[in-house]
């Protein structure tokens, strides 16, 4: 008696291997996310230089927790390209027309944050 099978029988067939694809939006969020843990501030990622955050910044792993952020900071401002707006800050070399200087107001505030002469 052989081992040979009386008929072949089909391949199982593998389930297709998971890949995690982002948009470039989703992918600049996460390294965002990836440089506040480590005490920089999100616009680091546009900048020449890294961008430390300030003494009182609010905690980044909590955005409704007291602290100083961008909310409140006098640089933040909307601007107005057509019929949009966007939030940037307005210190010299941190703004583009790009997603990339958008800048969120529950962000954690950078060293040269200055509180708003409405908030004081």
């Amino acid at each position: 008696m052989s081992d040979a099978p009386l008929f072949d029988l089909p391949q199982a067939k593998q389930p297709p291997e998971i890949t995690e694809t982002l948009s470039a939006d989703q992918k600049r969020t996460r390294r965002q996310r990836e440089l506040l843990d480590v005490g920089y501030h999100p616009l680091t990622l546009v900048m020449s230089r890294p961008l430390r955050l300030h003494a009182d910044a609010a905690p980044a792993d909590d955005p409704k927790a007291d602290g100083a952020r961008c909310g409140g900071c006098r640089f933040r401002e909307l601007r107005s390209y057509g019929v949009r707006s966007w939030p940037k800050c307005t210190i010299g070399g941190r703004e583009s027309h790009g997603g990339g200087t958008d800048v969120r107001k529950w962000w954690p505030a950078c060293v040269d944050f200055q509180p708003k002469a409405d908030a004081q």
